[in-house]
């Protein structure tokens, strides 16, 4: 996955931003992307459609609501 955008990723059990290189814990326990998916501290997403999935140590999603596997779909 390039870096070419700001993610939330799973860090050692635990949810932070990568942004301009940079790792930010998330500090609220759940965050609302551009597309509405919602992401937990606990690296819970809930996508659009309704379905939940968790995310392993350095899986990530994008700000925009994006997974690396959608990326690959493209």
């Amino acid at each position: 996955m390039a870096l070419k955008k700001d993610l939330l990723v799973m860090k050692n059990g635990r949810m932070v931003m990568l942004r301009d290189g940079q790792m930010i814990a998330m500090k609220d326990d759940k965050m609302m992307l551009v597309d509405g998916t919602v992401v937990t501290r606990d690296g819970t997403v809930r996508m659009t459609d309704g379905s939940i999935r968790t995310l392993r140590e350095s899986e990530g999603v994008s700000m925009e609501g994006t997974t690396p596997e959608d990326e690959d779909q493209d």
